[in-house]
């Protein structure tokens, strides 16, 4: 007889299995992308009426506990917003600002499943119009390892040596095609913050990057709400 599954235990089964070769030469489970979604709260789908925590006076920046591979306290998260009402689906990836991203109840769940332990979720109460398909909850998403992962002999045209000190990132472009990374190791993490080769500096302004295996898998569950352009092949 045969085992019939949910979609969503299929898309979990491909991505554990995809980290097996052999692939095809273009196949871009095998690049590494920058978790990018697409729909933009600078651009396409604006938060505004942020409204704080109790016993919250200020929002401190959260930039210095993800740059330390640390828990990111509630205290740096807005307790909710006001969505924009705009003619289409609420996304559930969405990028807010300055590198961080908000997820829904629904790639929350995909994402524990495939990630479990990497991420750190704060919820955020989002006010949006029913005609926008909203998910049950949005959470403020923190990407807990870190890593390094390039390949840095193999990649001539960038340098470990460089990093920004007001910012500890080294700018490696995405696109630029003499980046190299290293073939995934049986505990490489799917997601993670690249480390600068020989400083605890993060390697492009912090953002997360992500193995081809799951932004397939995402792109499958939620697709158009990944940018493909970030990548590294």
């Amino acid at each position: 007889m045969t085992e019939r599954l949910t979609e969503d235990e299929i898309v979990v089964r491909q991505v554990m299995d995809l980290g097996k070769p052999p692939f095809r030469q273009t196949d871009p489970r095998e690049a590494v992308y920058i978790f990018q979604p697409t729909e933009s709260g600078f651009a396409s789908i604006p938060l505004s009426g942020a409204k704080l925590r109790p016993g919250q006076t200020k929002l401190e920046s959260a930039y210095q506990y993800i740059a330390d591979g640390k828990p990111v306290p509630p205290s740096c998260i807005p307790a909710s917003f006001d969505v924009q009402p705009v003619e289409r689906n609420m996304p559930d990836l969405y990028y807010w600002r300055n590198c961080e991203i908000i997820v829904s109840s629904r790639a929350r769940q995909l994402l524990e499943e495939l990630a479990p332990n990497a991420i750190q979720y704060i919820e955020i109460k989002l006010n949006i119009d029913r005609r926008m398909n909203p998910a049950d909850g949005y959470y403020y998403i923190n990407v807990l390892p870190s890593a390094r992962t390039i390949d840095w002999e193999a990649s001539a045209s960038i340098s470990p040596t460089q990093p920004n000190m007001d910012h500890k990132v080294v700018s490696i472009g995405s696109g630029d095609r003499s980046v190299k990374f290293k073939s995934r190791g049986l505990h490489d993490p799917l997601l993670w913050h690249e480390l600068n080769l020989d400083s605890e500096h993060l390697v492009e302004q912090g953002r997360v990057l992500m193995r081809g295996d799951l932004w397939v898998v995402l792109d499958r569950k939620f697709p158009g709400q990944l940018d493909p352009s970030f990548r590294w092949a």
